[in-house]
């Protein structure tokens, strides 16, 4: 948990160090979903993130939910960016499945 909390709020020295002590434990299969998804998190992989929830043990799943929101925000930004003025704001968050508020 302490990985995915890490990667969520920018936290890089501590995510550093339990980066340093997960890898003694690589082996372990809630240590390779948390890398993967701090990995998701620091790429803004949305659909790779959205697999990874899926696949997610209990309490790596509730943290993760927290996290959606953002990560649908990033992912919304991004699709704007890179393809501004040809999409409509709307059809993304349709596709990205936030509600008006959201936008």
């Amino acid at each position: 948990y302490s990985l995915i909390y890490d990667a969520m709020m920018h936290n890089s020295l501590d995510l550093s160090r339990h980066l340093t002590h997960a890898h003694e434990h690589l082996t372990h299969k809630h240590i390779r979903h948390a890398l993967f998804v701090v990995e998701a998190i620091r790429l803004c992989e949305y659909a790779y993130y959205c697999r990874l929830l899926e696949a997610a043990p209990s309490g790596s799943h509730e943290l993760m939910m927290i996290h959606l929101p953002v990560m649908r925000r990033r992912m919304l930004k991004l699709a704007l960016a890179s393809a501004m003025p040809s999409l409509s704001v709307s059809l993304i968050a349709t596709v990205l499945e936030m509600s008006e508020e959201d936008v």
